[in-house]
């Protein structure tokens, strides 16, 4: 029970520039155009244990504070007795618990709460596409478009993350304000080929193949800015109901050196891929897209012939194919909670890191 205020706000903003052109000349038809997105999102909140005022929990057993007389006084419980329920717990305002989520010493504002972060991100992609008609009987459809989608930022350094790729200096390390946060990917180059011809007065044959770039949704990126130590769950037990937040134990950053972080209080002034020392985080569980992360890349193409058989009537026999590669799906490169060390590479980097689900692109799909 309490003032729950877990979630968060979303404020995003985009602008588009988008321009194309359309030029027929001869036999040819051309289309060429580009755009540029910029992405402006700002956050506050996490949905966390209890939110930044925190949540009490009240249960049987919890020793009582106060005597509570019954009116018979047959029923009556001495100060000290264990409660007999949840409800008599409500009442005289014993918790068993008390868990709240706030940020870590120089993330958030002193007291408690979260300090909103701001992610940006560009996108730019061009075109062209002609449709050449050869000859009376043929026609081409050719076209290119390349398309770069930048790695999302932040604009305080405000993102932590695991290293979970094995050829980094920092496998295995907890690192703030890491950049980038995944690799760019500049292989968004898609051509696209189609053609329409009539084989014979009453047979056309119709074909088409295209490469299109999969863009990781915005949220993957976002998860970073929600992630520790920008907030971290807490939990006391037996404390004392208040209608205020009650202030919890929170352990100061520090890099492997031993300095605190962040530098005066101030996200933006720690160094990019700074590791932390996880020692006093037992348990860390993590979750975001992986370092490695990159768009993923849809292959489809059709073909069809048509006959006319009769009047009003036409055969048509067709072939549809949908491949993808590099779909993104979560898995779990350290292994679940309590795994053996065999399963836990990361571990042995950093003892604390528990549970570390990423997104990647090891997901692929196929459809004929």
């Amino acid at each position: 029970w309490g003032p729950y205020s877990g979630g968060y706000s979303l404020e995003p903003l985009t602008f588009i520039v988008r321009d194309r052109i359309s030029w027929s000349k001869g036999k040819h038809s051309f289309n060429i155009g580009g755009e540029y997105r910029k992405m402006n999102a700002s956050y506050w909140g996490t949905a966390g244990n209890g939110g930044d005022n925190g949540a009490f929990k009240f249960a049987e057993g919890t020793l009582l504070p106060v005597a509570v007389p019954s009116a018979s006084g047959n029923n009556s419980l001495a100060l000290g007795d264990p409660s007999p329920n949840s409800l008599v717990s409500f009442m005289v305002g014993a918790s068993q618990s008390y868990g709240r989520t706030v940020a870590y010493p120089g993330f958030g504002p002193a007291g408690g709460g979260y300090a909103p972060f701001s992610m940006r991100r560009a996108n730019w992609s061009g075109w062209i596409q002609d449709d050449f008609r050869l000859t009376q009987s043929l026609t081409l459809n050719l076209g290119i478009r390349y398309e770069y989608n930048g790695v999302p930022w932040e604009t305080h350094g405000r993102l932590a993350t695991v290293e979970d790729n094995p050829v980094s200096p920092l496998f295995g390390y907890y690192v703030v304000n890491p950049s980038p946060l995944y690799k760019k990917d500049y292989r968004g180059l898609a051509p696209r080929f189609g053609l329409a011809w009539k084989v014979m007065p009453k047979t056309v044959v119709r074909g088409g193949f295209g490469i299109f770039t999969l863009l990781p949704l915005e949220q993957e990126a976002d998860q970073h800015g929600f992630n520790f130590p920008f907030a971290g769950s807490s939990t006391v037990f037996n404390r004392p109901f208040s209608a205020t937040p009650l202030p919890l134990p929170s352990t100061p950053l520090t890099n492997l050196s031993g300095q605190i972080l962040p530098p005066g209080n101030g996200t933006s002034s720690v160094p990019v891929n700074t590791p932390i020392n996880l020692t006093p985080y037992p348990g860390m569980e993590e979750n975001g897209p992986s370092t490695s992360f990159h768009n993923g890349y849809g292959m489809s193409g059709n073909f069809t012939l048509e006959r006319e058989l009769a009047r009003e009537t036409v055969l048509q026999v067709g072939y549809v194919m949908n491949n993808a590669v590099g779909l993104f799906a979560s898995e779990y490169p350290n292994g679940y909670a309590g795994a053996l060390p065999q399963y836990a590479p990361l571990s042995a980097v950093s003892p604390n890191l528990s549970e570390v689900m990423v997104t990647d692109n090891h997901g692929h799909s196929t459809y004929n």
